[in-house]
């Protein structure tokens, strides 16, 4: 792009979905499925992202007009202009351009737009439908989502270098796929190996692993890093949770003590996120087609019990019997397609 104008990460016209963080001269974007809408005319179009270090690699991605996902890998701890398309017809042209990875790549920022000098940003037109929280784990983060042909086999059963950071992608999972069927503005908050109690689980281990418990309220969520997110957006339509698979690793569904200890810490933080709302947000509660005990459905189901009004269960027909490890996008597909009228059932009650 030989003359072009740079659009900063905080020009008006541009719009964030998702929960980022606003720093000095850049947006913070740590979840995958979180990123930014815009409308502009022109031809061309580059972004300026930058990757910090983690487990993993982080890779974004773009749409253009609802086209094809195009993906941006990038390398850690370089700031790099990349270029998303060149040569697009004359016209506007709508564009979202999003994280794909989960937290495992650490942070990742974004600092703004590259547009052709005769280019022009414009207001970005909302989103029509319902908004929407997620939380969960890496079936909510798109793990390994898409590694197509490869259903109902294990992650292991194939080989490919850093097969996590090409193939993982938060907006083709449930959750993902959900927002886009319901075209709704939603903040997806995925956490690979993530659990609901403390010391149990994937995220941040192998030791002292952090739990939904620590990490439900947190913009940054890695252990000696922990950021609260100040919760300053209009209160979700309803708020989402996919939690259960990884809490077998170093928990005890077996006792009644851990039960009890499980269920608790579930209830505050659906609580404290309701308390943040200042509203009791309808929940809709489950876990995933993921194979899992389903005892972590049975207390699931207590816990929407003794919360009572508003809180709504879900168990997919093929409940815990997917694909081991991951999920791919053919069962991302069929979760929404139970999802989406559930939910639209629930908001219009």
């Amino acid at each position: 792009m030989p003359r072009h104008q740079f659009i900063p990460f905080d020009h008006p016209n541009l719009s964030r979905f998702g929960r980022i963080a606003q720093r000095k001269d850049h947006l913070e974007v740590n979840y995958g499925a979180n990123g930014i809408r815009l409308r502009f005319q022109g031809r061309a179009l580059g972004v300026t992202l930058e990757a910090g270090g983690g487990q993993w690699q982080v890779s974004w991605g773009a749409r253009i007009d609802g086209g094809p996902e195009i993906p941006l890998l990038l390398r850690e701890g370089e700031i790099i202009n990349v270029l998303i398309a060149a040569d697009l017809p004359e016209g506007i042209h709508d564009v979202e351009i999003y994280r794909r990875t989960d937290p495992l790549g650490g942070i990742s920022r974004f600092f703004g737009l590259i547009l052709e000098n005769d280019g022009n940003l414009l207001p970005c037109p909302p989103l029509v439908g319902p908004r929407l929280h997620f939380y969960g784990d890496s079936i909510t983060a798109g793990g390994v989502v898409m590694a197509f042909g490869h259903e109902g086999e294990s992650d292991e059963a194939f080989a490919l270098d850093n097969y996590r950071d090409c193939l993982t992608n938060a907006t083709m999972s449930f959750a993902g796929i959900t927002s886009k069927r319901l075209e709704s503005s939603s903040e997806i908050v995925g956490i690979g190996g993530l659990a609901v109690l403390d010391h149990t689980g994937w995220w941040q281990g192998p030791e002292e692993c952090l739990g939904w418990e620590t990490t439900w309220d947190k913009v940054r969520p890695w252990k000696g890093d922990l950021e609260e997110w100040d919760f300053t957006s209009q209160a979700p339509d309803l708020i989402i949770v996919a939690l259960g698979q990884n809490c077998a690793k170093d928990g005890y569904p077996e006792s009644p003590d851990h039960q009890r200890k499980w269920k608790d810490a579930y209830l505050k933080v659906l609580t404290s996120l309701r308390a943040k709302f200042g509203s009791p947000v309808p929940l809709l509660l489950g876990t995933s087609l993921m194979n899992h005990d389903p005892i972590w459905d049975d207390l699931i189901q207590q816990v929407a019990e003794e919360l009572g009004h508003g809180a709504h269960t879900i168990r997919y027909k093929r409940n815990g019997c997917g694909t081991p490890g991951h999920l791919r996008v053919r069962e991302s597909e069929e979760m929404a397609d139970e999802l989406v009228p559930l939910i639209q059932d629930i908001l219009h009650r």
